[in-house]
């Protein structure tokens, strides 16, 4: 969904890649498989993020920035278990508190380089190189995630993080954060899926802002009734009125 104007990008021009850790450059994969998106599904309380001020564009405190993608083509049937598994869902609990380690995974940015004009002011240039990247998170409790600007996270159905810094750099000037391209990615305790990328620091820099994640604790009927192909009135579909595929 396009965050700006709230509308869904047209479906025919995207695209899933599996079983792969480099979408782009010179030391692509040569084998992962791609596949083309039937139905998205995504809650009926989606808020979105309004890129020029990074809050809601709602005064609700609700974000349920999470989403089930059916395909066109069933994955399994082409790529080798080595290349392609399934991971846990945690039982609902929209309550659940998370504490320690977690990994958060994804192909964003792996820095946000500032580009400064000649009246002073400066945007930011995000360095992507299209290879699935892995960090060790530490998990934030709300009290210790409001005491480091983010008020959002009062939010019982997120998850607040900040990426574990490199031995002796913890205030170091090396950015450590969620970048522009992660958002979706997962965070995983174990072998459970507990969070969904949602939205971070515009430096790309957990140090200055923590990272937010959707609790998918909080979404397991969304989910399940999403699998289940059921379109139930809590949630939105696009498009609307497509029929369903066999089992993928």
């Amino acid at each position: 969904m396009d965050e700006e104007t709230g509308q869904f990008w047209d479906l025919s021009k995207l695209t899933v890649v599996a079983g792969t850790n480099r979408v782009e450059g010179p030391l692509m994969d040569n084998s992962p498989v791609k596949a083309s998106i039937n139905k998205v599904f995504i809650p009926k309380e989606y808020q979105p993020i309004d890129p020029k001020t990074n809050t809601h564009k709602s005064k609700e405190d609700i974000l349920a920035d999470i989403a089930v993608i059916q395909l066109n083509q069933n994955l399994w049937k082409f790529l080798k278990p080595t290349k392609i598994s399934t991971i846990k869902l945690p039982k609902f609990n929209p309550q659940k508190q998370y504490n320690g380690e977690a990994k958060v995974i994804g192909f964003g940015a792996w820095a946000a380089l500032p580009i400064f004009s000649f009246d002073n002011t400066y945007k930011f240039e995000f360095k992507i190189d299209g290879l699935l990247r892995h960090a060790n998170v530490d998990l934030l409790d709300k009290e210790t995630c409001n005491k480091r600007l983010n008020p959002r996270s009062t939010n019982t159905r997120v998850i607040c993080g900040r990426i574990k810094p490199n031995p002796g750099d913890e205030d170091g000037p090396l950015q450590r954060g969620t970048c522009q391209g992660d958002s979706g990615g997962p965070l995983v305790k174990g072998n459970t899926v507990i969070g969904v990328a949602s939205f971070g620091s515009k430096y790309c820099d957990d140090k200055k802002q923590p990272s937010i994640y959707t609790k998918v604790s909080a979404y397991i009927p969304f989910i399940m009734n999403a699998v289940k192909n059921l379109e139930t009135v809590n949630m939105n579909v696009w498009p609307k009125n497509r029929p369903s595929v066999s089992k993928v």
